[in-house]
């Protein structure tokens, strides 16, 4: 589901519309900066740059959008601070424990104007007090507009969903 909604595979029937436009029709540029300007990641596996510190993880999809460093680095910090980890920001990934890790790859996929979250157990590395920072972020977020497609098994995750659907074996059970 969420490697379809990103873009990232084809479904084999079925239109999938992301931001109103119709992924089929897209070409891979096309595909690429839309997951770019519109959706925020929050991988299982943190996909954090080894080579930058947590500040500049988060700042870098900002940068790739062409907002000036420094405006790009203040909302990184924000984002950081936001999830208690504002000291943290100097910080590589390796230097980082597996929740830090998870916080900030939540604070990139949420910084800047996305559309669109895609959450693959964003909780599975954090404590239960870190797991609800973590809610309320994305719950800020989509006050604000942005949809979110949260993959969990956390009944107490789900719980905070405007919607939950089962899915099994690939179909929605209920």
């Amino acid at each position: 589901l969420l490697t379809i909604a990103g873009s990232l595979e084809e479904p084999t029937s079925g239109q999938v519309l992301v931001a109103g436009q119709d992924l089929a029709g897209m070409s891979r540029n096309d595909k690429a900066r839309l997951r770019r300007q519109t959706i925020g990641y929050v991988f299982q596996d943190f996909n954090l740059l080894p080579g930058l510190t947590a500040a500049e993880n988060v700042a870098l999809p900002l940068e790739l959008d062409g907002i000036g460093a420094r405006r790009a680095r203040e909302a990184g910090l924000r984002a950081l601070d936001a999830l208690g980890l504002a000291h943290r920001a100097p910080s590589y990934p390796d230097q980082l424990s597996g929740g830090e890790r998870q916080r900030v790859a939540i604070a990139r996929a949420v910084v800047g104007d996305r559309q669109l979250l895609l959450a693959d157990e964003p909780s599975g590395a954090l404590d239960s007090a870190n797991a609800e920072s973590v809610m309320r972020m994305i719950r800020t977020a989509c006050k604000q507009g942005v949809a979110a497609v949260v993959v969990t098994h956390d009944a107490q995750l789900a719980s905070w969903a405007d919607r939950v659907a089962f899915i099994r074996d690939g179909r929605i059970a209920d």
